[in-house]
């Protein structure tokens, strides 16, 4: 079967999209298909999102493929009698983020781009055979939104360690990652550091190859006081830095998206600390059985913090919680065949 493989790639976030359009790519020519994989730069800025659907729109896919497979938001707008969608999120600054403290005001501008991209979304995804989405969360606001039946997974961590950084040992880690974004997530994450009276430090990964971004984050460090205690890392957690980690915090907003790190997590027994309002992570994260879920409040997080640091024994009770939790993520191997079947 010959398959055309379509991957959606974001300069900040959606590293998902990518480690799994790879895992897939694998999946298929191992069991003998031919396989082209594209990859469709996109831009999560509402202003620029409806020039980028018209231009997917207008892409010709080559009519000679049996079967185009679409991963992300928004390559599924890509046009093909025999196409299967695999979905972790839909455009997050006219959702989730929409009216918010995080994202765009509801003008009428804005509102009109939202029903524009909200007609384009439906109408896309309804010419879809089968779609994988990979939260419960999304699966119902397909559902409830677009009358859109889709399957949900919390889908397995598919990224390879091949630079894996590694802590010291003698240290005390809890590790994040973060697209420092919304902004207001990092300021409650730092804020806790310098609240927190506990001798762990934290080790961070912003997935952005942005320095402004980067630049701007050590700055911030040195006027809190706290670049002692930060330890910046230039590659994604690895398992065994994981594994070195007393907690993993996760700070998304009302997100559709369970991140792969969480997943890694789970995977790694590191129990992880996240909000009420985090979204579809609440699927995987369960309170006082892998980790905590809090109020969104600095104080809050640096008591967590401080009580899981000096407290091995109940460590040791959430990082074994973590063993029920593994029987909820799916593997790529099963969703291959859902796409492919």
């Amino acid at each position: 079967m010959k398959v055309m493989l379509a991957g959606s790639v974001s300069p900040f976030s959606a590293r998902e999209e990518w480690h799994w359009a790879q895992a897939v790519l694998r999946q298929l020519s191992d069991k003998g298909h031919q396989v082209d994989l594209f990859t469709l730069p996109v831009v999560q800025d509402p202003l620029l999102l409806p020039e980028q659907f018209m231009a997917l729109r207008l892409l010709s896919v080559d009519p000679g493929c049996d079967l185009l497979i679409t991963v992300g938001h928004p390559a599924f707008v890509l046009n093909h009698p025999r196409k299967r969608v695999l979905l972790f999120s839909l455009a997050s600054p006219l959702r989730e983020w929409f009216d918010s403290e995080y994202g765009v005001l509801a003008t009428p501008q804005y509102h009109s781009i939202r029903r524009s991209i909200e007609a384009a979304e439906k109408k896309c995804l309804a010419e879809a055979e089968r779609i994988v989405c990979g939260s419960a969360r999304l699966t119902n606001i397909l559902g409830d939104e677009y009358k859109i039946k889709s399957s949900a997974h919390i889908l397995d961590d598919v990224y390879e360690d091949r630079n894996e950084n590694d802590l010291p040992a003698q240290e005390l880690w809890v590790v994040t990652e973060s697209t420092l974004e919304p902004c207001d997530r990092v300021d409650l994450l730092l804020d806790s550091v310098v609240l927190s009276h506990g001798k762990w430090k934290l080790a961070l990964f912003v997935p952005s190859s942005s320095a402004v971004y980067h630049n701007a984050l050590l700055q911030r460090l040195e006027k809190l006081g706290i670049q002692e205690r930060v330890f910046v890392l230039n590659a994604p957690l690895s398992t065994k830095a994981l594994e070195k980690s007393i907690l993993c915090i996760v700070l998304r907003y009302k997100s559709s998206r369970i991140p792969e790190c969480t997943v890694r997590a789970v995977k790694s027994k590191t129990p992880t600390l996240t909000l009420s309002d985090c979204g579809a992570l609440l699927e995987i994260v369960r309170d006082n059985v892998n980790g905590w879920v809090l109020k969104p409040n600095a104080r809050s997080i640096a008591q967590i913090l401080d009580q899981a640091s000096a407290d091995t024994s109940l460590l040791k009770k959430l990082s074994e919680g973590n063993r029920y939790l593994l029987k909820t993520i799916t593997d790529v191997g099963e969703i291959v065949r859902e796409l492919t079947g």
